[in-house]
């Protein structure tokens, strides 16, 4: 998702209505990967705001 936004941030003119969708992907992606059984994610809850702070800091 993120490497989305990054090539689509290099077109010379994105309107502002598709990078609000763009967003409003980005959101659904890290609900529904915050929303996933615990049983499904691995270590502990520290480690897997580790694994997606990279993510999150660039929103």
């Amino acid at each position: 998702m993120c490497k989305r936004v990054e090539e689509e941030n290099g077109s010379s003119h994105m309107s502002k209505a598709h990078l609000l969708q763009v967003l409003a992907d980005a959101k659904l992606e890290l609900s529904t990967l915050l929303a996933s059984p615990p049983e499904k994610n691995s270590g502990t809850i520290k480690e897997q705001l580790a694994a997606i702070a990279p993510n999150l800091e660039q929103f």
